[in-house]
């Protein structure tokens, strides 16, 4: 399988971004979370293929993103890098590299060091922005960042003491927001296409919802 997925979807040159077009970002999602479900279930059995996996995964996070190496900052590249599939690609994608990170175990830590430096550059370019806005959740979910943070933290320990001045002030400001959630009825239509996985977006408003069967209270959304 781990063959098949870095010879196929994983083996896409990502500094091309004409490869990524066509819905490959949503094949490249799905293949990203393959492999995160290897990693953790492998754990260390999953070395041998840490070296043919991170690059594609680094790749996919920085997708569409240019670092400026003189301020820290990260650019998208054209306003189509902001759309909603390359932002979940990305998210995907360092949310799948942190947990080979932390799958591999700490007797390979070393293999992963450099990795998750890299990591952290692209995760302090988002954290370093203002809280109020929303910039940063556009270039990766604010939710997948902060958890990915907290895997490389995991692994590299007393290390990743110089980046909690920025990581810290994120997790208690997203601690203290109110879940921004409201419950209504649902429908059998949405709740079948919640069944195939698809969620129901709103562009206008920026909102996402999923249908669900709850016992007792009857398909809500």
């Amino acid at each position: 399988l781990m063959s098949a997925l870095t010879s196929g979807p994983l083996s896409l040159d990502m500094t091309n971004s004409s490869q990524v077009r066509n819905g490959a970002a949503t094949v490249l999602v799905r293949a990203i979370a393959a492999v995160s479900c290897l990693a953790n279930v492998g754990g260390e059995d999953f070395v041998p293929f840490y070296g043919s996996t991170m690059p594609g995964l680094l790749g996919c996070a920085y997708f569409g993103l240019e670092l400026d190496h003189a301020s820290g900052c990260v650019h998208p590249v054209s306003p189509q890098a902001l759309s909603h599939e390359l932002s979940m690609l990305r998210g995907a994608a360092l949310e799948s590299a942190t947990i080979v990170g932390e799958a591999i175990g700490e007797d390979n830590a070393a293999m992963y060091r450099s990795d998750a430096e890299k990591i952290m550059v692209l995760a302090l370019a988002l954290l370093k922005a203002p809280a109020d806005q929303k910039a940063a959740d556009v270039i990766i979910p604010m939710d997948q960042l902060l958890a990915g943070c907290a895997r490389v933290a995991n692994v590299i320990k007393d290390d990743y003491a110089p980046f909690l001045p920025y990581v810290l002030p994120r997790l208690l400001n997203r601690a203290k927001e109110e879940a921004d959630i409201s419950v209504t009825d649902g429908d059998e239509s949405g709740l079948e296409a919640s069944k195939r996985g698809n969620l129901d977006r709103d562009d206008d408003e920026g909102t996402e919802s999923v249908t669900v069967a709850l016992p007792g209270m009857g398909t809500k959304k």
